[in-house]
């Protein structure tokens, strides 16, 4: 009994409630048309009185401007626990937001570093903010509506849905994700987008989260950008690896990195599974040791400058993990088998790779340069005339397994000197 009356007072709290709020607007809205209809009659009222509503009509639109420009640049957090400032998609619509922007259309573009950097709840209304800045010719074309305009951090739009959307937004990933298809459709996002403006190492550069579904959609749509570096040699997978040790100096969950740089071999092999897919974990980079300390925060971690994401990864998660992640991948896509031997050459010349990938093919197939060196004594014996030694600069296309065979061996000994 005393359950029902709790309940009915409940229920007469919220209908009293409602009929504040709706009193509430509607006295509201009889103001607005009673404002209205001043205007309208501007023209029959008293020159003191016509001062005065145009000096009120000036304050009102310049404070209702800047109303707006907060609106479409607030980004601080907090601002969206306990007021109404900032855009919400819960509660606003893309055609309420579009009208308020043609009303005040400069407050989307009288700055041009403007703070883009949404809120996961007002993400989703970038696409409008550029539909409507390129029909009103608020910013130059080369600049897509705003799209490609830098804040004061040097990031475009672009970039920084990128960077959107922590862990405490679950959904905001999906969210950014939704953008994207529709700067796609729009013809504002384009494939060559991704490696221009490192779309995908800054993506996988972030720290605290794993936006799995974004990684997906970039390398989908371009499978090259996990062959892209940086300025800094960096690729994707470095980014990965090398974030997520960062991760735990400042003592971040990381829980979701191994799983970033997973996905990254793991499309990495998908993609060039012959020899560039596996020879991706052991690049090394260009960093030198005033970059590399905005990533570690320790001085001792100065001389990894040169280290591999084989190397970050093993030391972040363990050689066992790494290593099983690595050869589940492989049998995974066995139906396009690495070719170790061109991978074996590859990793022996190229000095931006480091030796460890030449030693991590030989354990897996040891007689791989045995067998080799015996191609080229066989090649040496068939062909008693021709002089390896020389050097004469002739290659008739038929002696390559030779000249190869010494070129890995020679190479692996050169490097291991230096």
């Amino acid at each position: 009994m005393d359950a029902n009356i709790e309940n009915n007072n409940e229920d007469e709290q919220q209908i009293e409630q409602e009929r504040i709020a709706a009193a509430a607007a509607a006295a509201a809205r009889t103001k607005r048309l009673e404002l209205i209809s001043v205007l309208q009659g501007f023209d029959e009222i008293p020159s003191q009185s016509k001062n005065k509503t145009d000096e009120l009509v000036d304050h009102f639109l310049t404070e209702l401007g800047n109303d707006v420009h907060e609106m479409l640049s607030t980004t601080n957090n907090t601002d969206w626990r306990n007021d109404d400032r900032g855009l919400d998609s819960d509660k606003d619509t893309e055609a309420e937001v579009e009208a308020i922007i043609r009303f005040f259309p400069h407050a989307l573009s009288r700055n041009t570093y403007i703070r883009w950097r949404c809120h996961v709840k007002a993400v989703s209304f970038i696409p409008v903010f550029a539909k409507v800045a390129i029909e009103l010719g608020l910013f130059e074309e080369q600049y897509r509506g705003g799209l490609l305009c830098n804040d004061i951090y040097e990031d475009n739009v672009l970039q920084q849905l990128m960077h959107n959307c922590g862990p405490e937004h679950p959904d905001g990933d999906d969210k950014c994700l939704q953008v994207l298809f529709e700067l796609r459709g729009m013809g504002l996002l384009k494939k060559e987008d991704i490696q221009s403006y490192d779309l995908l190492n800054e993506l996988c550069g972030q720290y605290y989260f794993f936006a799995e579904k974004r990684l997906r959609f970039l390398v989908e749509w371009d499978p090259n950008a996990l062959l892209h570096p940086t300025e800094d040699g960096c690729l994707p997978i470095h980014c990965a690896a090398e974030n997520s040790h960062a991760n735990s100096r400042v003592g971040a969950k990381i829980n979701f990195s191994i799983q970033r740089f997973q996905l990254i071999f793991e499309y990495g092999i998908r993609y060039f599974p012959k020899k560039t897919g596996l020879s991706l974990l052991f690049k090394k980079t260009n960093y030198d040791s005033t970059t590399w300390k905005y990533l570690l925060f320790k001085k001792t971690d100065y001389d990894r400058t040169s280290w591999t994401p084989f190397q970050c990864a093993c030391q972040e998660f363990g050689k066992e993990k790494v290593m099983k992640i690595i050869e589940d991948t492989i049998v995974r896509y066995s139906d396009t088998p690495i070719n170790i031997t061109e991978a074996l050459l590859t990793a022996a010349i190229d000095e931006k790779i480091h030796l460890d990938c030449v030693y991590f093919l030989l354990r897996r197939q040891p007689d791989m340069l045995q067998k080799l060196l015996s191609s080229a004594s066989m090649t040496t014996i068939a062909r008693p005339n021709r002089n390896i030694d020389d050097n004469d600069g002739g290659d008739d296309g038929n002696d390559g397994v030779s000249n190869n065979n010494l070129l890995v061996t020679g190479t692996i000994k050169k490097r291991k000197r230096e």
